[in-house]
């Protein structure tokens, strides 16, 4: 399906989840701004509203939360939107603080897992967030973390929404890969996930163009405490990828 096609497809209101306040950002910024999605038709939430590793240059007080915040109003202002915000404790604040457990890559293609056995905290937070943000919201199409790098907080979000997809009334979930993880981590199996009541449609590759590196490299210079020049000229060579899943018997 050509670029033209899958814009034509994702006509509707979109509702945005990203477990941290770069995620988004950092991950599809170009396809969200440019490729596939008109900003009055998007809402965009953060989930998690603290954040504990990756602030560079700064101690880990009480006002590193604010600069972190600071730095994600100034991306999504610059951008012309929006992001609600939630303060659902990130991993760090709820004591797991080792990286084997932090980030379980195997865990990953695990869609049928049962995340609250892991014991990662938080669990039924995440759910009830999750759970009353769908409720609120008429939406077509829901975007949520693909859970590519393993990042336990990122698969809570994932978990939750195929959890909770038996209440879903839009035409479509795109399953956005995270970036920096992406940079290392394999594409997930898709063929490894079953979702009641939808089907695997596509996944969607974007290749920035020389412009939109630009503009996306200039865009995140907001968040300097997160990364440096190197670590963004690398996000902005990465390609942007989603992959979307259809309702079955939807109406082409």
């Amino acid at each position: 399906m050509n670029k033209e096609e899958l814009k034509e497809k994702l006509v509707g209101k979109h509702l945005l989840l990203q477990p941290h306040l770069d995620d988004l950002p950092f991950s599809i910024g170009s396809i969200l701004l440019e490729q596939y999605i008109k900003k009055e038709d998007s809402t965009i939430y953060t989930i998690f509203g603290k954040e504990f590793f990756n602030i560079r240059n700064y101690a880990h007080d009480e006002h590193a939360m604010q600069i972190l915040k600071d730095e994600e109003a100034k991306w999504f202002q610059s951008a012309g939107m929006e992001s609600h915000r939630f303060e659902l404790e990130e991993a760090g604040y709820r004591g797991i603080t080792s990286i084997r457990k932090l980030f379980r890559t195997k865990s990953a293609d695990q869609f049928d897992l049962c995340y609250k056995e892991l014991e990662y905290g938080n669990w039924e937070e995440v759910l009830g967030c999750i759970e009353k943000i769908l409720s609120k919201h008429t939406w077509d199409f829901l975007w949520v973390p693909a859970g590519v790098g393993g990042h336990c907080d990122h698969i809570a979000v994932r978990q939750a929404v195929l959890e909770l997809v038996s209440m879903f009334q839009g035409k479509g979930i795109l399953f956005f890969e995270e970036l920096p993880y992406s940079l290392y981590s394999k594409p997930l199996d898709w063929s490894k996930c079953m979702i009641p009541g939808f089907h695997l449609e596509e996944r969607m590759v974007h290749t920035l163009s020389q412009e939109e590196e630009t503009y996306k490299y200039e865009s995140l210079k907001h968040f300097h405490s997160q990364i440096d020049d190197r670590q963004a000229m690398a996000l902005c060579h990465h390609p942007e990828t989603a992959t979307l899943w259809m309702r079955n018997n939807q109406e082409e």
